[in-house]
């Protein structure tokens, strides 16, 4: 059985993931698949007090193997997270003996993992990222530290230098696609480009 599609859009948080995945998604008539950090009872504690950081981990892995086991074979989805994310912020938020148990676990673990064509990158300054965070009002980021979305915009960008597959980096061109509906057509347009270049039919 064919592995379903993914294409991913990643960034730190307040980078316009969802925003972009929901847009890509309407444009080119694919399913969207969104994160429910919301689900996730662990978060909260973790931000507020740095407390149950493995089950938050934990968790998030759960909920992602659940989501991969759920998509139709061949199919392609465009998602606001990706089945490497784990990889990105578990060496932030776990300590070497937690983090080596973490992995083990995920090991063990069996889910069809989707076939990755494309990850779409955004980012932007910082500042503007937790003015977005701030904005969205999600009680769960309401503690979230401006140093923290620092380290996590450097892991993205360790863990980019090694990605073996296709990117698409935005960071320095998405601007407000929100408001700005030609910005957005000129993005979707992009993407599109890339997904046909790359020969994958949706």
């Amino acid at each position: 059985m064919k592995a379903a599609r993914l294409i991913v859009v990643e960034g730190p948080m307040g980078a316009g993931k969802t925003s972009l995945t929901r847009l890509l998604a309407a444009a080119m008539a694919i399913p969207a698949v969104l994160e429910r950090p919301a689900d996730n009872p662990f978060l909260g504690d973790f931000y507020r007090h740095q407390q149950n950081v493995l089950a938050t981990e934990l968790y998030f892995l759960m909920q992602r193997r659940q989501t991969w086991d759920g998509l139709e074979g061949d199919r392609l989805y465009v998602a606001d997270h990706g089945p490497e994310k784990d990889r990105i912020f578990t060496p932030l938020t776990l300590e070497a003996e937690t983090l080596r148990l973490f992995r083990e676990i995920r090991a063990a673990l069996s889910y069809n993992a989707p076939r990755v064509p494309l990850l779409i990158y955004l980012d932007g300054p910082v500042d503007v990222l937790l003015e977005r965070i701030r904005a969205r009002q999600d009680p769960w980021e309401a503690s979230m530290q401006r140093a923290y979305v620092l380290r996590v915009q450097d892991a993205y960008r360790q863990w980019l230098r090694h990605y073996p597959g296709q990117v698409l980096d935005l960071s320095t061109v998405a601007g407000d696609f929100v408001a700005d509906s030609e910005h957005a057509k000129i993005l979707t347009e992009m993407v599109k480009n890339k997904i046909t270049e790359l020969g994958e039919d949706w």
